[in-house]
């Protein structure tokens, strides 16, 4: 076969059958060809609600062939992310579909080791090196990676049926995960963040994955809700809204999310897994990536990656006021190219995957805080205008 394919029968994967063994001793490299001809499974969400394919071609045959740039003897390091000891060729090709700029990856059974080819021009060449596996990414047309900009917000641009979310001084639980602080129910509890016909409603945010935290508690940041992820792991969280006095769940017509500060450190990289929205908005010459994994219509599901080195100094401070400069160790920052907002319809809930991808296991250390508010300077409820404009 010239084509592996990731392939979903409905949010259940099916499970191939393997052939029968031959009754002749299999070499290694006829053992890795099987595995061009098997279909391979991945458990994620979106492609499985999407029931899309994905791609995966052999590069020179694939196998027995370590992928290379320009020509055979073309192997720069910073060509590509390394990921050593995985358990699978299936994590690898995971770790690609996660990163907006793979072009494939090389992938060696024995040690599992991969390396992930994020090369602008792609994998052009191949050098033959036993038990290894290279494949070329070919992203579906519907999958496309863009910097798409928009018009940023203003008087004239604000939505006028957004529910408005306030998490400023909301914080009334944490314990995501049931790693604490508080004890009891294992979930973050924002109180009172909005209201509907009069009424206050909560945002509860749950994890529904494994989920490893840093040093840094969960909650709030001023006027941001927080979430700590370690270094190389992955959280899948549910966000929904409850009526703040029966618990109820609270569907609103219309609302905005924020996520903020979306940028890199020296070995990882941020990622947003996020669905069910109808609109995104980034700013002109934004900084943050986007795989969009849907076709037309909505409700819409994307990936989102940041591209630009940041730190502590130039975290938010009010996600009304993104416009005003940040000064960082000599540098201007301008934070609306590190947020995304994005525009939800008629939903009680919504689903986030956030990780910390890195570009080398061997220094995957520490861990960062994900950010998160309702409106932002790029997009607003019309009641919040006199704020941003003040």
């Amino acid at each position: 076969s010239d084509l592996i394919i990731v392939r979903f029968g409905g949010c259940r994967p099916q499970v191939p059958q393997e052939q029968s063994p031959s009754p002749s001793p299999c070499r290694p490299k006829d053992k890795m060809a099987h595995r061009l001809s098997m279909v391979i499974l991945l458990s994620w969400k979106t492609l499985c609600r999407t029931q899309q394919l994905s791609p995966f071609q052999p590069v020179d045959g694939g196998v027995g062939r370590a992928c290379r740039g320009a020509h055979s003897h073309d192997s720069r390091s910073s060509y590509f992310h390394v990921f050593g000891r995985l358990p699978g060729l299936e994590s690898c090709l995971q770790h690609c579909i996660d990163e907006p700029l793979c072009r494939g990856v090389e992938y060696v059974d024995r040690t599992g080791r991969c390396e992930v080819w994020i090369r602008t021009e792609g994998i052009e060449s191949s050098e033959a090196r036993r038990g290894s596996l290279c494949l070329a990414y070919v992203p579906q047309p519907t999958s496309t990676m863009t910097s798409t900009t928009v018009t940023l917000a203003s008087k004239e641009h604000c939505e006028s049926d957004a529910v408005v979310l306030d998490l400023h001084h909301s914080l009334n639980h944490s314990n995501l995960g049931g790693l604490g602080p508080n004890d009891g129910e294992e979930n973050i509890r924002y109180s009172k963040v909005g209201q509907v016909n009069g009424a206050s409603f909560d945002l509860v945010v749950t994890a529904y994955s494994d989920y490893t935290k840093d040093t840094h508690p969960n909650g709030l940041a001023g006027k941001f809700g927080l979430i700590n992820l370690k270094a190389g792991m992955s959280l899948d969280a549910n966000f929904s809204f409850e009526d703040s006095a029966s618990g109820a769940p609270v569907v609103l017509d219309a609302f905005l999310f924020s996520f903020f500060d979306i940028d890199s450190g020296y070995t990882v990289r941020e990622r947003l897994l996020v669905n069910g929205y109808e609109q995104f908005m980034l700013s002109e010459s934004s900084d943050v990536m986007v795989a969009e994994l849907d076709g037309p219509g909505g409700p819409h599901g994307g990936l989102f990656a940041s591209s630009a080195f940041g730190g502590g100094c130039d975290n938010p401070k009010d996600p009304l006021r993104l416009h005003e400069p940040v000064n960082c160790s000599g540098e201007v920052v301008d934070l609306r190219k590190r947020t995304v907002t994005f525009l939800f319809a008629n939903r009680s809930w919504f689903t986030v995957r956030l990780r910390l991808a890195c570009d080398n296991q061997a220094t995957c250390q520490g861990g960062r805080n994900f950010l998160f508010a309702g409106s932002s300077s790029l997009r607003y409820s019309c009641d919040e205008a006199p704020l941003v404009h003040s």
